[in-house]
C-alpha cells in the first residue's frame, strides 16, 4: 500500500493575486475512500515553500476537491481561515462559490498530457480580472520563476509578438493552467489564427 497522487499542484487563482497550489493523494491501493484509508490535501499559499495546510479526511471525491478550489478562490477568507489546519472532521463546511469558468479550465489542466488540441482551442476565458493585466504585473503575480518558465517556453516566438505572448501565457497561468499547458494554449490560438488568415487569402 503507497501514496498515489490524485490531483497535483493545481493552480487556484484568487483576487488579490495569490495562488494557491492545492495537491490531493491517497494512502490506498485502489482509490477507495473507505475504510481501507484517507485522502490528504495539501496546499501552499503564494510562494511559501512549506504547506500552508494539510488535511486528512474520510470522506473524498473530484466533485469535493473542485468544490474546495473553488471556494479558494472566491472566498479570501476561507483561504485565510485555512492557515495551519491539520485536521477536519464531519462538520468542517465548504462555503458556496461560483464554479470557475463552469470548472473548464480546472478540467483541462487534470488532462495534463492528455490533452488534445481540440481541448485547447475549445477553451476560452471571456473576460476577467486578468485581461486587463499587463506583463509587469502579470510577472510580478506569478513570480520570477514561473515567470522566466513561460518566457522560455515562448523562445520561438519572433521577437516583436514575444512580450505579448508571454502575457497571453501568464493570464492562463493565472487562470489555473500549469505553465506548459499555459504556453500551448497560446501556440493553439496562434495556430488557429494562422490558420483563418490563410484561408481568407484563398478565398481571395
Amino acid at each position: 500500500m503507497g501514496t498515489i497522487p490524485m490531483a497535483e499542484d493545481v493552480r487556484v487563482a484568487c483576487p488579490d493575486g495569490i495562488v494557491v497550489l492545492v495537491s490531493s493523494d491517497t494512502t490506498t491501493s485502489d482509490l477507495g475512500m473507505g475504510d481501507e484509508g484517507t485522502a490528504g490535501i495539501y496546499g501552499r499559499i503564494g510562494s511559501e515553500e512549506a504547506f500552508s495546510f494539510a488535511m486528512p479526511l474520510q470522506m473524498y471525491s473530484e466533485r469535493w476537491f473542485e468544490r474546495f478550489c473553488d471556494a479558494i478562490a472566491a472566498r479570501p477568507e476561507f483561504r485565510t481561515s485555512l492557515s495551519g489546519v491539520e485536521e477536519i472532521g464531519g462538520d468542517f463546511v465548504i462555503p458556496g462559490a461560483p464554479n470557475r469558468d463552469g470548472g473548464a479550465i480546472g478540467k483541462l489542466a487534470r488532462k495534463g498530457g492528455n490533452a488534445r488540441f481540440r481541448d485547447f482551442a475549445d477553451l476560452r476565458s471571456g473576460r476577467d480580472r486578468f485581461s486587463a493585466m499587463k506583463l509587469p504585473q502579470l510577472e510580478a503575480a506569478v513570480g520570477d520563476e514561473t515567470a522566466a518558465a513561460a518566457r522560455k517556453r515562448m523562445a520561438s516566438v519572433p521577437d516583436e509578438e514575444r512580450d505579448n505572448e508571454v502575457a497571453k501565457a501568464l493570464r492562463w497561468v493565472l487562470r489555473g493552467l500549469p505553465v506548459a499547458m499555459a504556453a500551448r494554449k497560446t501556440e493553439v490560438d496562434r495556430e488557429i489564427t494562422a490558420n483563418a488568415k490563410q484561408s481568407g487569402k484563398r478565398r481571395h
